[in-house]
């Protein structure tokens, strides 16, 4: 089925005898993908944020269509999202961005193969990919990496 069909609470006094649907058109969502790849070319990546069970659109079902459609990365706010997409059968990149994460949380990534990033403290993120640990500091343009410093590659200023 390319369509989720989800039935809205309606008020029966607004709308008698007239239930609400949602019809979230997968085709469309691909297409839209493929609009946007071709306006911003082959080498920028594309994330997909999918934050809130895709919006309310499913989380699993909008994921694997972009994934299919060659979606760079996906993005969720909660790991256990990521889990769902992982289970699912998701082998795509997927960032979990939190304001902070637990060690259950960290050890979760590790299994999973995810990237969390978290605000730590002002304009310093701690982005941990796997087993590497990366402390980004917007403010002094560097990164710390496992206690050696190294120059960012990424200016904070577009990022």
């Amino acid at each position: 089925m390319d369509q989720i069909i989800a039935g809205l609470r309606s008020d029966d006094d607004l709308a008698p005898g007239r239930p609400d649907r949602l019809v979230v058109d997968l085709a469309a969502i691909r297409a839209n993908l493929r609009a946007i790849r071709a306006a911003v070319g082959g080498e920028t990546k594309i994330f997909a944020p999918l934050k809130a069970n895709a919006y309310g659109f499913g989380l699993v079902r909008v994921g694997k269509a972009l994934e299919a459609e060659g979606i760079d990365a996906l993005s969720v706010v909660d790991a256990v999202d990521a889990i769902h997409l992982r289970d699912a059968g998701v082998r795509i990149p997927i960032l979990v961005s939190r304001s902070g994460f637990t060690a259950w949380g960290v050890e979760l990534a590790r299994k999973a193969n995810l990237t969390l990033i978290g605000r730590a403290k002002g304009s310093r993120f701690i982005v941990l990919a796997g087993a590497e640990r990366i402390v980004y500091d917007a403010d002094a343009r560097a990164v710390v990496e496992e206690g050696r410093s190294r120059k960012a590659s990424v200016d904070a200023d577009n990022s």
